[in-house]
């Protein structure tokens, strides 16, 4: 379905670009009215793929709500953001709650042995949640590095919580 609202955003940039041709070569009105038209119908195409996109997202998220919420979610959650702080203390608050939810849903869809497209197509759902939600903040750390997360502690802190996960389950 994403694939579906770039399709239609690459014709409503032809559309216009047409019109500006239009525009700057001083087409006659009616031909610049029936572009415009052209474009209104384009654009109503754009807004119905976004709402079937917002649609699909929202039944993907409700389909696994049963074995993310569980009664233990906050307390693993709030486990694996101590135990991440200790690794990377210049890590901004709102990204390390977003990284943490991350590794908790990815081990608990994980541990019920979800498929692995279902599982990345939760964590990308949320994490463009997060970055809509985000775009325009300006939290900037100044004057400290921050260590790269490596593949090695990514597995190792996803193995960690699968298992402590199945264990609760």
């Amino acid at each position: 379905m994403n694939n579906d609202i770039t399709k239609v955003q690459e014709k409503i940039n032809k559309a216009r670009e047409k019109m500006d041709m239009a525009i700057a070569n001083n087409e006659n009105y009616s031909k610049i009215l029936d572009i415009s038209i052209s474009i209104d119908s384009i654009i109503n195409e754009y807004l119905a793929a976004e709402t079937n996109l917002i649609d699909e997202r929202r039944n993907l998220m409700t389909k696994y709500d049963n074995l993310i919420n569980t009664p233990f979610k906050d307390k693993i959650i709030n486990q694996i953001r101590k135990e991440v702080r200790q690794k990377f203390h210049a890590m901004g608050i709102q990204e390390l709650l977003q990284f943490s939810t991350n590794v908790y849903i990815y081990s608990t869809l994980k541990a019920h042995n979800i498929p692995e497209q279902d599982v990345v197509d939760q964590l990308i759902f949320l994490n463009n949640k997060f970055l809509d939600a985000t775009k325009n903040d300006d939290e900037i750390v100044i004057g400290t590095e921050m260590d790269q997360s490596t593949l090695e502690y990514l597995t190792y802190i996803a193995d960690k919580y699968t298992k402590i996960i199945k264990e609760r389950i």
